[in-house]
């Protein structure tokens, strides 16, 4: 994500047009991350992420006014949680299609050949709070890396993609798309211990 000036959100919160729309402009990427980071593995063949962001942008373009922080993390915050409502929704939603809970799903197949189980049982109101803040940090950290390093991160490691298909989106070879990837993970533990260096 953009660095997010307190002016620029002072003028978005105070209802001036152009700014709202740099604010929006500048969060995209930021929610992009956040939702790929928020998906189970089932959804993403039930959902497309890019649908829950553009709605979760509309949503915020609705609400800024009513926006009252005036910090890059207040917004980031309100943004996840304007992401999550909208997530929750087509989860009750899909469930009142189907009649019947999505957890019972027994495996998630994946492009790779790959399988999950999904979990059997509701988590704890601590173990949300912690997943809620671990997501969050993730996704600002991925958000921060450079492009080409975010790409093959997302990829890989959220949607589960195969190296070969990943390589050929991006047009290079499945050998450089695999050490592109394994620097792009230790650019983003470096910016994790980082940002755990500085809570402590």
């Amino acid at each position: 994500m953009a660095e997010v000036p307190p002016s620029l959100l002072a003028a978005a919160r105070g209802g001036d047009a152009d700014a709202v729309e740099r604010l929006l402009a500048a969060s995209r990427s930021y929610l992009n991350v956040l939702a790929d980071v928020q998906m189970e593995p089932w959804m993403g063949a039930k959902f497309d992420a890019s649908d829950i962001v553009q709605q979760s942008l509309i949503d915020a373009h609705a609400g800024v006014g009513a926006f009252d922080g005036d910090t890059e993390g207040q917004w980031k915050a309100y943004l996840k949680k304007v992401l999550n409502h909208n997530l929750q929704d087509v989860v009750r939603r899909y469930k009142a299609t189907e009649k019947r809970d999505v957890r019972r799903e027994r495996n998630v197949e994946f492009a790779d050949g790959s399988s999950r189980p999904l979990p059997a049982t509701d988590p704890t109101p601590s173990r949300l709070t912690a997943d809620a803040e671990r997501d969050l940090e993730l996704a600002a950290a991925i958000d921060s890396l450079p492009p080409d390093y975010r790409e093959v991160i997302v990829a890989r490691n959220l949607r589960k993609e195969p190296f070969a298909a990943i390589a050929e989106r991006l047009g290079r070879s499945e050998a450089a798309t695999q050490m592109l990837w394994t620097r792009a993970v230790r650019k983003l533990e470096g910016v994790l211990q980082g940002r755990s260096e500085l809570a402590d």
